[in-house]
């Protein structure tokens, strides 16, 4: 299969071999066949925590549609060598391509690091995202806040999940300055690993673009 430039899914042979391949494409898929495709980006904006963490994080968050993973080094995060973090960077891009085709996505997100919060925050404003940080003391649910977004489901929403030990009071203080809207998920305080799959199937929910 090869997927059109439209973003349509196409069945494809390989007609030759060569430098480059060549490929005859058939009719395109519909229904099921065609796999899970969206409308819109909903990034994933995750403090780093835990290798083993991160695993799931990635697995999960593309199973439920993250279009990017933006991952970054907050307060709270765990240190990790640059030469490790470049290792652990190819493996969730793996994690990442794995879940995709077992959740048969038709785009595979993309993985990036950044080296600070600031940098993270300067990626998504330059795409002028519609930032969202999970804190379980906001006064404004995250469906709420989704609600108010919904007739413009064909931009970037990045939702931003804290680490283990969740923000500090000077990260919080950054994100209000800079225009970013606290929301909660619900009654309970989730994990770092479930809050951001969670958060993302609900953003797609809410968007009608799940």
């Amino acid at each position: 299969m090869v997927i059109a430039p439209t973003g349509a899914v196409c069945v494809a042979w390989v007609s030759a071999l060569g430098d480059p391949v060549r490929l005859r494409v058939g009719p395109c898929l519909e229904g099921d066949a065609a796999g899970a495709s969206y409308r819109g980006e909903v990034w994933l904006v995750q403090a780093l925590a835990r290798p083993a963490v991160m695993d799931y994080i990635i697995e999960k968050g593309t199973e439920v549609g993250a279009s990017r993973f933006l991952l970054f080094p907050a307060a709270g995060s765990p240190r990790l060598a640059d030469d490790s973090l470049a290792g652990r960077l190819t493996r969730w891009q793996k994690v990442a391509r794995e879940a995709a085709r077992q959740s048969k996505q038709v785009a595979i997100p993309a993985v990036d690091v950044v080296g600070s919060l600031h940098a993270a925050a300067e990626r998504a404003q330059d795409l002028s995202a519609f930032s969202m940080v999970l804190e379980p003391g906001a006064s404004r649910s995250l469906d709420e806040a989704v609600g108010g977004i919904c007739g413009n489901s064909r931009g970037i929403v990045a939702v931003w999940i804290g680490p283990e030990g969740g923000w500090t009071k000077e990260e919080l203080d950054g994100f209000a300055a800079g225009g970013a809207e606290p929301v909660r998920l619900g009654r309970s305080v989730l994990r770092t690993e479930t809050a951001g799959p969670v958060a993302v199937a609900l953003v797609r929910l809410g968007l009608r673009d799940w």
